[in-house]
């Protein structure tokens, strides 16, 4: 959404930014800095627009419709389960996370930006360590209930979700199918 304009406004503008400055003589370290958070901007614009649809997808979508459509499309097995088994984790972990960050305040550990830049190894072994663990006995528990749930089983599973197109779908498509005949077009050079 809008981070992204604000990154790509940066990253595509500072080329000439910078240019500028080096002909007007500026300070070599004000041009690299610029040129540096520009660069950084350009890669943020490029990640916000995956990382916004994950959430999107992430937000909207419930395991079980998904793991419908993925093997209506005949996606392969192994595939649709470790996605679905992905997606149980992520709230889980985020649980573990905030409890673990909870902790650390009440032991007096400064989490704030002086404290991660005055011990930044300090804060990580005390964050990453425990996190690490609840991770892997989450995921060892997501297991078991997976197993015990039929997941990785020799039969087909049968949902309880009917699947439809919608208008909506019809239309994002089509958004979909245009944006790719514009970029073909372009790619042959009919367009400019």
């Amino acid at each position: 959404g809008l981070g992204c304009l604000v990154c790509d406004a940066l990253s595509l503008g500072s080329p000439l930014l910078v240019a500028w400055l080096e002909g007007m003589g500026s300070p070599r370290g004000v041009v690299l800095a610029i040129g540096t958070c520009s660069a950084i901007a350009f890669w943020f614009a490029r990640f916000f627009a995956g990382f916004g649809l994950a959430l999107y997808v992430y937000r909207t979508i419930r395991i079980g419709q998904m793991k419908a459509a993925l093997r209506s499309v005949h996606l392969p097995r192994v595939f649709v389960d470790a996605l679905a088994v992905a997606f149980r984790v992520i709230p889980t972990v985020g649980s573990e996370a905030v409890a673990i960050r909870e902790a650390m305040e009440m032991r007096g550990v400064d989490l704030g930006v002086r404290g991660i830049l005055r011990h930044p190894l300090v804060i990580a072994e005390r964050f990453l360590v425990p996190l690490l663990s609840s991770i892997a006995r989450v995921a060892d528990d997501l297991a078991a209930s997976s197993v015990i749930r039929g997941l990785g089983g020799p039969t087909r599973p049968t949902s309880l979700t009917r699947l439809r197109v919608t208008g909506w779908d019809v239309f994002a498509l089509a958004c979909v199918a245009g944006v790719i005949a514009i970029e073909f077009c372009a790619y042959l050079g009919v367009l400019p």
